[in-house]
């Protein structure tokens, strides 16, 4: 929801939404989420197969034209796409 959107409701329904998001509602959903996917990977783990290195220089080819794009279109979109990169260079870092 934009900030327009939101300071356009009413101030009960704010108040509800400020009460059930933010830092600690982010976190917890983070927590459910990585719970769910790990549900998921264990289910198929068996069945996932690595992209050789040509083949994935081939989808990172073909996704440059889209994610030189994205930053000009999404507020902050440089930002946020750094942050992004930067955050899976760390977990990458952590896996074997």
């Amino acid at each position: 929801m934009n900030k327009q959107k939101y300071d356009g409701l009413p101030a009960q329904a704010r108040a509800a939404i400020d009460k059930h998001s933010g830092q600690e509602f982010s976190r917890k959903f983070g927590i459910a989420t990585q719970a769910q996917w790990q549900v998921g990977h264990d289910a198929v783990k068996e069945r996932l197969t690595r992209l050789s290195p040509d083949e994935e220089a081939r989808w990172k080819a073909a996704m440059a034209p889209m994610t030189q794009k994205w930053p000009e279109t999404a507020p902050n979109g440089q930002k946020v796409l750094e942050a992004f990169r930067a955050e899976v260079q760390a977990v990458r870092a952590t896996k074997p």
